[in-house]
């Protein structure tokens, strides 16, 4: 995690040395652990501070409350799996296996059971926290669209479709790839099977292809 990207809350407050930042980031890290192995109504502070060697008062300071630190985590996760997803080289392949290569990743990202955790903590606490629903779609769920918005665009060029084909198409193929997997993954607490993944990746590969082919005419 990185400095800069850990006070999504109170953007105000940066530690001003190396080893106030470091405090910070350790209880963001320790609070992500708790917080998705107790959810939010079974962590407490007082556990995350006690774990992380930190105080209330840097909590107050950095974060503002529990809330507001549960809503940094939801934040910091996004952010993670999405540098996670940015950070793929597909420059040198092919229109088909640079999207293979990202739907792969994707999909290996949304039944990690560190994802499907998160994701059974954002549904459950959305409702009382509608900002850690809206994080989760702008900056998860918006910010995997894209990423395959900019593959699209590295080989469909806008003479040939314009930005809403390209988030749309972007949408639907998110939606394929990882809809079905997550919610049963969630809801049922047991990992997708292989064939179930691949089979994903590869009608999402082959609609992708179809489509950019299509464009090319």
């Amino acid at each position: 995690m990185r400095p800069s990207e850990l006070l999504s809350v109170k953007t105000e407050f940066v530690p001003p040395t190396p080893k106030g930042r470091e405090r910070v980031e350790n209880l963001l890290s320790v609070a992500t652990e708790v917080f998705l192995a107790q959810g939010y109504d079974g962590a407490s502070l007082e556990d995350i501070i006690s774990k992380s060697g930190g105080s209330r008062a840097t909590v107050y300071r950095a974060f503002g409350g529990k809330q507001q630190l549960f809503e940094a985590v939801i934040e910091s996760i996004c952010n993670g799996y999405n540098r996670q997803l940015s950070s793929i080289d597909y420059a040198a392949d092919s229109f088909e296996a640079g999207f293979r290569r990202l739907a792969v990743s994707l999909v290996d990202i949304a039944v990690d059971e560190r994802q499907v955790a998160f994701y059974r903590l954002v549904l459950g606490n959305t409702a009382r926290f509608p900002v850690v629903g809206t994080t989760w779609y702008s900056k998860g769920v918006g910010a995997v669209s894209a990423v395959f918005q900019n593959f699209l665009r590295s080989h469909i060029t806008a003479d040939q479709r314009d930005d809403e084909w390209i988030r749309s198409l972007a949408d639907a193929l998110q939606g394929t790839l990882v809809f079905c997997l997550l919610s049963n993954a969630a809801t049922s607490l047991v990992t997708p099977p292989a064939g179930e993944r691949s089979a994903a990746i590869e009608t999402a590969t082959r609609l992708a292809t179809m489509a950019y082919e299509a464009s090319a005419k």
